[in-house]
This record gives structure tokens, C-alpha cells and sequence, in this order.
């Protein structure tokens, strides 16, 4: 996920400051500290892509912080000099015994004049909260039933102050990560079945592991799914003369506006999560699965879309399936989403099967596809972002 807020630190003199700020603000932010974020590769290269990515840049001013300042390479000087030249939110943390420096370095003169915190001060930790300018990160808590998986109450509060968040500030840096319960219940039931049956424990410990590694590579899927879907600014829904009546599942989250009406996000982002937790009803199956079962194929079409994609380097189409109920008279579904008269999609299907699978295959282009489409889909002024817009036919 994109770095909301780096810590640079002096080692000698701020290292347990920064390890103390990294624990902190962990839990809802996603928090670059080189101790806990480097991994292999240039590590100059990952600390200058954390900087320019994120929206706060913390300045731990221990007393010796400038002391090697002026020498070549230092990386005191090349950090603060990136969070500056990239505008960044510049927080001073002032720690015991720091005087400013007498410098004309334009760069430490800045830096200084930047509204700061004294580390340890009372009620440092909450009031710390209202200079960082990144969303909180978005946790949502999932339940488990015989049913399978669904969002909690609390989860939807969560939303909801998520929906606020980007009302309020206007930003959409929110990162989702998904609470889910335990999964035991496979192995569990698999060690019952081959208990005392040693010859079949090297393959017992196999499968285990592989429903493990499966479930945990669609949760990843399925949170950046829903960070994406946070960010993308079609989730606020207009939809004039599309929508005569709100359908009856919508009771309460339409408002009349002119000739049509206004989409709550929260209720559709609860109805496109709910499906997307669909991943996880069965280990062994996904939801393209159970909707091909033979169980299910009279009750839904099968459709392949394609979106028209505009960049400045390449233009073509997108591709994605899904599924719609079937109702008469359904046509082909091979034709670009922006032509909405090829279409006679019920908007039940359009909000709870359509927007599921294109935010799912949109996590899979930005977890696994090429460059280029992973930062189409990132750009904000992406065409690719609008698929609410292109379905009503309104760009």
C-alpha cells in the first residue's frame, strides 16, 4: 500500500522516538520507518519512493540531528530535501535539549518555521493526530456465519466514518485491511479426518497450507479492491432518469436530486463487499465458481464487458467479467460499457454483481498487471476510474 507517513530520524539520538511514533500510529496509518519498511533492494531507491508517495513527513529533532547535515550523501539532507520539494506535511518533533540551528540553509530555515509537537508533551499522541493530514486507515471487521462472511455493524461504522473522512478532506488515500476471523475450520477438520494417520500427514500438512496461502491471497486481493473502490470518485452514484424508483433493497439510501437521484456510497459499498466476501465461503471455490455451478447457471447470465481506456500513451479496451440475473429479452453483453441503450442490465445486478467484479479485477490490475495499466487504473483523472459514468452513459 502507498506510504501515508515517513519518519526520518537521526539513529544516534532519535531512534526510540521514531520506533515509539512507528508503534503508534501503525494501527491507522501506514507508516514508513527503515528499520521496520526496508526489504531487499536499493534501499535509496525505496526511501525516495516513500517520501515522494507520502502525504506526512515526520522530523524528529534530536539534539543532533544537523551534526552531519552538511557532509555529502547525508540522508537527513536528501530527506528533508524531497518532503520539501514534494510539498509534503512537514511535522517537527521536538525532543529535550534540541536547539534550532544557526544556519542559512534554506532548507533547515523551512523546516523550522513548520507548526511542531514536543515528543512526550501531555496528550501528545491525540494531539499529533490533528496535524497528519493522511485518512486514518479503514479496518473493517468481518463475521462469520453458516452462511458465510459478512461485514459487522462495526464495520459499517467504519465505513461510514470513512465516507466522512473523504466528504470532509476531499482526500482518498483511505487503506482498507479486512479483521477476519480465524481460519481453523479447514485444518481443523482435516487433522480430525487423518488423526494417528501419519502416512497422511506430509499430505494433510500440504493441503493446510495451500488453503492457507489461498485465503490470505484473496484477502490481499480483496482489501485492495476496496481501497480502490474508496478512491474511486464515481462511488458517489448519479444516476438521472436510469433509476425511476429506487429499487426496494435501496429503501432509505436514495435522495431525490433534479431528474434522478443520489447514491449513498456506504450502502453500496456494503452491498459490493458483502459479495466480494463471497471469496471465502468456501476455501476450495470462488464466487465465478458458484455462479457457473449448474446449481445457479439458469439464474444469471454470463457476461464479458469492455470498458474504453484513453491514456496518453496507449489507447485501447479493458476487459472484465461477471454476472447479472437473467430477465427477458437479455442481449449480448460483448459491447462497450459506455453504451448504455445495448444494455438491459436490472440496476440490482449492476450494484451487487456488476461493481464487485470490476473493482475485483481492478485489485487484480494493480496487484499483478503490467505497468501501464496499474498506473491507469492509480490516476485519478483515469477514465478507467469512472465506471458508474460510463454505464449510465454520462461522460
Amino acid at each position: 500500500m502507498r506510504t501515508q507517513i515517513f519518519i526520518s530520524y537521526r539513529r544516534d539520538g532519535g531512534l526510540d522516538t521514531a520506533k515509539a511514533l512507528c508503534e503508534a500510529l501503525t494501527e491507522k496509518y501506514e507508516v514508513f520507518f527503515d528499520m521496520n519498511s526496508l526489504r531487499n533492494g536499493r534501499f535509496d531507491e525505496a526511501i525516495e519512493k516513500a517520501i515522494t508517495e507520502c502525504s506526512d513527513f515526520l522530523l524528529i529533532l534530536s539534539p543532533n540531528i544537523f551534526d552531519r547535515y552538511f557532509e555529502p550523501d547525508d540522508w537527513i539532507s536528501r530527506e528533508l530535501r524531497l518532503a520539501l520539494d514534494n510539498s509534503k506535511n512537514v511535522i517537527p518533533i521536538f525532543l529535550d535539549d534540541f536547539t534550532p540551528p544557526k544556519t542559512d540553509d534554506e532548507n533547515i530555515e523551512k523546516a523550522m518555521k513548520y507548526n511542531g509537537l514536543r515528543f512526550g508533551s501531555e496528550g501528545f499522541f491525540d494531539k499529533i493526530k490533528q496535524f497528519i493530514v493522511s485518512n486514518e486507515r479503514c479496518v473493517l471487521d468481518i463475521e462469520c456465519s453458516e452462511e458465510g462472511y459478512f461485514l459487522s455493524d462495526n464495520a459499517i461504522d467504519a465505513l461510514k466514518a470513512a465516507y466522512r473522512a473523504i466528504r470532509e478532506s476531499e482526500k482518498y488515500d483511505i487503506e482498507v485491511k479486512l479483521n477476519l476471523p480465524d481460519i481453523n475450520t479447514a485444518s481443523e477438520l482435516l487433522n480430525r479426518k487423518y488423526l494417528g494417520q501419519d502416512n497422511y500427514q506430509e499430505l494433510l500438512n500440504f493441503t493446510v497450507n495451500r488453503l492457507i496461502r489461498k485465503h490470505h491471497r484473496r484477502k490481499e486481493i480483496i482489501e485492495t479492491a476496496v481501497t480502490y473502490m474508496l478512491a474511486d470518485r464515481s462511488n458517489i452514484y448519479h444516476a438521472p432518469k436510469a433509476l425511476p424508483n429506487p429499487p426496494s433493497y435501496a429503501h432509505g439510501v436514495f435522495s431525490a436530486h433534479g431528474n434522478g437521484y443520489n447514491y449513498f456510497p456506504v450502502a453500496a459499498w456494503e452491498r459490493v463487499i458483502n459479495e466480494l466476501l463471497k471469496e471465502f465461503t468456501l476455501l476450495s471455490e470462488n464466487r465465478t465458481n458458484y455462479y457457473r455451478t449448474s446449481e445457479h447457471r439458469s439464474d444469471y447470465y454470463y457476461l464479458d464487458i469492455v470498458i474504453n481506456r484513453a491514456s496518453n500513451k496507449k489507447r485501447g479496451q479493458w476487459y472484465f467479467h461477471s454476472f447479472a440475473k437473467t430477465i427477458e429479452e437479455m442481449p449480448c453483453a460483448h459491447y462497450p460499457l459506455m453504451q448504455p441503450s445495448l444494455f438491459t442490465i436490472d440496476d440490482e445486478s449492476f450494484f451487487s454483481m456488476v461493481l464487485p467484479d470490476f473493482y475485483y479485477s481492478a485489485a487484480l490490475a494493480i496487484l499483478m498487471g503490467p505497468d501501464e495499466l496499474k498506473a491507469e487504473f492509480l490516476d485519478p483523472e483515469s477514465p478507467i476510474r469512472f465506471l458508474a459514468n460510463y454505464w449510465y452513459g454520462l461522460s
